[in-house]
């Protein structure tokens, strides 16, 4: 994965810091999470993960939750970046769903019997 900061100014941003939460909601009462602290963006506003410039995530590698790609399939990591230096703000949020098609999006809603019937008739 690759987690990309969109800014008008690019080069206004330079210098700062971020956090990285990544969350798997496919279960919450499991509370999986891990942080990433003090990160900060290349020339291209992509969030290094592993200094000198590595912007790759990698979720086998940085999650501990994840020992194979596999492990990953039909769950959804939420991803939040916030500035903490030199100002404070949340500016990425955002859902990632490793699979064919999210819960809950039209491609996976299956309409029940009476909404078939009503639509038929």
């Amino acid at each position: 994965l690759h987690v990309r900061i969109l800014h008008d100014d690019e080069n206004a941003l330079s210098g700062w810091r971020y956090d990285v939460v990544i969350t798997d909601v496919t279960f919450p009462e499991c509370n999986l999470s891990a942080s990433f602290r003090k990160l900060r963006a290349n020339s291209s506003m992509n969030i290094i993960f592993k200094e000198p410039n590595n912007c790759i995530f990698s979720p086998v590698e940085a999650l501990e939750w994840v020992r194979k790609p596999s492990d990953l399939y039909r769950h959804t990591l939420h991803i939040e970046v916030h500035a903490v230096f030199p100002q404070k703000t949340k500016i990425v949020d955002t859902l990632v769903y490793f699979g064919d098609s999210p819960p809950n999006s039209a491609a996976s809603v299956k309409p029940n019997s009476s909404e078939m019937q009503t639509a038929s008739s």
